[in-house]
C-alpha cells in the first residue's frame, strides 16, 4: 500500500472532490505510479481529519475519471495507460494496417467468406419483390413483426423459442450489449463478468463510464460461488456472461452450472445479459440460460458468427420490465436496425438457408478441429466440438507477444492475449486461435506454419532499460 497522503490546504470545493483532484494530479505527475494500491479509506480519513464517507465518494470520482479501479477485498488501484479500445485491438487483430495479402489470419473470429452467388440472389428477389419501398421505410424502434418472427425461429434453432413480443431486433450483437448496458446501468456503475473475456466488452464499458469486476471461471464458465462472493462484495446487480463456447476460453456450463448461476441470480436480485453467437454451431445446442430465469435476464445474439460478420442484424429477448427502456435506447443509438439487413436476413431464417449454411460450416469446423488436434497432439488444447475458435495454453518457454511477432513475419495473424484480460490478474499464457475466418486452403496452410513454429526454439522478449 502507498504512503500517500495529499494536501488539501489550498484547495476550495468539497473535500471529496478536493481529494480526487489530488489523486488526478498525482496520477499525472508520477507520484501515484500505475497499479499502486492506495491508502485505506479509514487510513486516508483519519490522516486527513476527514470522514470514511469522504474518502470513499472521492474514490469514487476517481474511479468515475478512469483515474483508480476498485477490487473486492483487495482495495483501490491506479488503472494503468487506458486498455485497448476496439480501434486498437483492430490493429493487433490484424483488421487494419499494412498485412500481406498472403497472410492467414487466425486471430478474427468472424465466418469464411460463402462468396457473392447467394446473397446476390437474396438481394435480387428482394428488388424484384415489388415491395422495395416497404423493407427501406422506417421500421418500429422493436423492429417490424416479421422480423421479430425470424429472429424467434434463429433462437429456436438452440432450443428455446421465445415470444415475438418480447424480442427486439437489433444492429448487431455490439449493439445489443450497448443498448442492453445502457438500459441497465449508469455511469460509475459496476458489471459483473468473466476474468477473461472479448475486447468489445471492456471498451464499451470504458466508453459508457462502466466498471468492470471480473469472475472467476473454470472449464465450464463462470463459477457461481466467485459469483455471488463479488455480487455481495460489491452491490453490482448486472452480470454480463457467456455460457456457451465462452470467447476466448471455450467454456461451456452444463445444465447443473446453469441452473447453479440462476439460482445465485434469483437470489441476490442479479440481472443476466447473455450473449451467445457461437451456440448454434454446436452438433447439440445448449438451451440459453435465460429461457431458467427470462424474467431477469437479457439474451443477445446475432446472424452475424453464422451468415457474414458484415450483416448486422442482432436479436435480443428482453423482459417485460425492461422493454421499454431497451426500445428507447435502441431509438436513441440508431433509431432503428438497417431493414435492408433484417430483411436479408429474414429471408435467409424463413426460407432454411441459414440453417443449411449452418450446417455445412459445422462439418468444415469439425474438420478444422481434427486437424488441429491432430497436428499439435503434445499441447492442452481446448477446441469443443462446434467451437468457432480454440484456446492454446503455452508451455514454460513461450511469450504470446514475441510468439505473435514471430508468427506474423511468417504472414501468419495471431491475436494478443491481453487485450482479454479483466481486472489485474496476470495475463493468461494462452492463445486463442480462429478457426473460422480463413477460407479451406488457407486454414490448412496456416497451422501446418503455426505447427513448425510452435516447435521451433523460441526468442526472448526484449527489455528494454
Amino acid at each position: 500500500m502507498t504512503i500517500w497522503t495529499p494536501t488539501l490546504t489550498h484547495r476550495i470545493g468539497p473535500r471529496y472532490r478536493a481529494i480526487a483532484d489530488a489523486i488526478a494530479e498525482a496520477v499525472a505527475d508520477g507520484t501515484l505510479p500505475a497499479d499502486c494500491r492506495l491508502p485505506t479509506h479509514r487510513d486516508l480519513a483519519y490522516r486527513l481529519g476527514v470522514t470514511v464517507g469522504t474518502v470513499s465518494r472521492a474514490y469514487a470520482e476517481a474511479e468515475k475519471r478512469g483515474l483508480v479501479s476498485g477490487e473486492v477485498g483487495r482495495g483501490t488501484f491506479v488503472k494503468p495507460p487506458k486498455s485497448p479500445t476496439l480501434a486498437t485491438a483492430a490493429v493487433h487483430f490484424g483488421g487494419v494496417g499494412t498485412v500481406s495479402p498472403q497472410a492467414v489470419n487466425l486471430s478474427l473470429n468472424c465466418p469464411y467468406h460463402i462468396g457473392d452467388t447467394e446473397i446476390r440472389t437474396t438481394l435480387k428477389q428482394m428488388a424484384d419483390s415489388g415491395d422495395l419501398n416497404e423493407i427501406l421505410a422506417f421500421n418500429p424502434g422493436q423492429g417490424a413483426r416479421v422480423h421479430r418472427e425470424a429472429g424467434a425461429r434463429l433462437i429456436g434453432l438452440l432450443g428455446w423459442t421465445p415470444e415475438p413480443d418480447r424480442i427486439a431486433v437489433t444492429h448487431g450483437a455490439q449493439h445489443g450489449l450497448t443498448v442492453a448496458f445502457m438500459a441497465l446501468c449508469r455511469a460509475g456503475d459496476a458489471i459483473l463478468t468473466e476474468e477473461v473475456t472479448y475486447p468489445g466488452i471492456p471498451s464499451l464499458a470504458e466508453l459508457l463510464g462502466l466498471r468492470l469486476l471480473p469472475v472467476a471461471l473454470d472449464d465450464q464458465g463462470m463459477i457461481p460461488e466467485s459469483l455471488e462472493e463479488s455480487a455481495r462484495g460489491s452491490g453490482a446487480r448486472v452480470v454480463c456472461l457467456q455460457p456457451t463456447l465462452h470467447n476466448p476460453t471455450t467454456a461451456t456450463m452444463g445444465q447443473e452450472r446453469r441452473a447453479a448461476i440462476a439460482e445465485v441470480a434469483e437470489r441476490l436480485d442479479l440481472t443476466l445479459v447473455e450473449d451467445d453467437l457461437y451456440g448454434y454451431h454446436r452438433p447439440v445446442p445448449s438451451p440459453p440460460l435465460s429461457q431458467l430465469i427470462p424474467h431477469r435476464s437479457v439474451f443477445l445474439t446475432s446472424v452475424s458468427k453464422c451468415l457474414a460478420a458484415g450483416i448486422r442484424t442482432g436479436y435480443m429477448v428482453m423482459p417485460e420490465s425492461l422493454s421499454e427502456r431497451i426500445i428507447t435506447a435502441i431509438s436513441a443509438t440508431c433509431w432503428m436496425a438497417a431493414p435492408l439487413e433484417t430483411e436479408l436476413a429474414r429471408c435467409w431464417i424463413e426460407d432454411g438457408r441459414l440453417e443449411k449454411l449452418i450446417q455445412a460450416r459445422r462439418e468444415e469446423f469439425e474438420r478444422r478441429r481434427k486437424l488441429l488436434l491432430e497436428s499439435l497432439p503434445e499441447f492442452s488444447l481446448k477446441v469443443p466440438p462446434g467451437s468457432l475458435h480454440a484456446w492454446l495454453p503455452l508451455p514454460e518457454g513461450f511469450d504470446p507477444v514475441v510468439l505473435q511477432g514471430e508468427a506474423r513475419e511468417r504472414d501468419l495473424l495471431l491475436p494478443p492475449t491481453d487485450v482479454f484480460n479483466i481486472g489485474r490478474g496476470p495475463t493468461p499464457r494462452a492463445l486463442r486461435l480462429s478457426l473460422s475466418r480463413p477460407q479451406p486452403q488457407d486454414f490448412d496452410r496456416g497451422l501446418r506454419e503455426l505447427s513448425r513454429l510452435l516447435r521451433r526454439p523460441q526468442r526472448q522478449p526484449v527489455t528494454v532499460v
